[in-house]
């Protein structure tokens, strides 16, 4: 892997790999990584830069006003016991509520996801969830749950979820706090389990 700097003034780092495409991240508290092929030339880099300068302006706000949020957070675990009743409980409810076939639901440790919902009507959790207030797991579902009928994220979709929460973008913004608030507390809980080593 190649990793490069581009000299501009907003100081945004350019990953060189063996990918298809080019793309844009925008990483805690705000660092800016492009993911470039190999032969892409630098030229053609920074057209794509300055050609989603707004959408990386706007998305390092949202990416620090999430950082600042999660400093806030207090995180408390659920068993998988308690999880699993609240979530079968909300999926039978919202269910019903869209007139929907009741999914199967599994759980398994996720990356980048909380949730998501597949073509043979599974609801799969993210066990992290174990750490988010019931507010945000019920949001989780209701989200899931509506791509039975739209399956990408575009504005048919918002539309169908700000009919249930109009405060959607909101709760968009806490479930990426707290996965930013999980992921500093894996890394504290590792930097103490290597210290007591030494």
């Amino acid at each position: 892997m190649e990793t490069d700097e581009i000299a501009c003034s907003s100081g945004i780092e350019v990953v060189r790999r063996r990918v298809r495409h080019l793309r844009i991240e925008v990483k805690p508290p705000g660092v800016v990584i492009v993911i470039a092929p190999l032969w892409i030339s630098k030229e053609r880099v920074l057209e794509t830069i300055r050609k989603h300068s707004d959408w990386i302006e706007t998305k390092k706000r949202y990416v620090q006003q999430a950082s600042e949020l999660a400093k806030k957070l207090r995180v408390k675990e659920k068993s998988h016991l308690e999880l699993d009743e609240l979530v079968r409980g909300l999926v039978r409810k919202y269910a019903e509520l869209l007139d929907v076939p009741v999914p199967k639901v599994k759980y398994r440790f996720m990356k980048r996801r909380w949730a998501s919902y597949s073509e043979d009507g599974t609801i799969t959790m993210n066990r992290k969830a174990a750490f988010l207030p019931k507010r945000l797991i019920e949001y989780l579902i209701y989200h899931e749950l509506c791509h039975v009928f739209v399956k990408r994220h575009n504005r048919s979709f918002w539309h169908l979820i700000s009919m249930r929460f109009p405060d959607y973008r909101r709760l968009e913004l806490e479930l990426l706090a707290f996965h930013l608030k999980l992921q500093e507390s894996c890394a504290e809980r590792s930097r103490d389990s290597l210290s007591k080593q030494r």
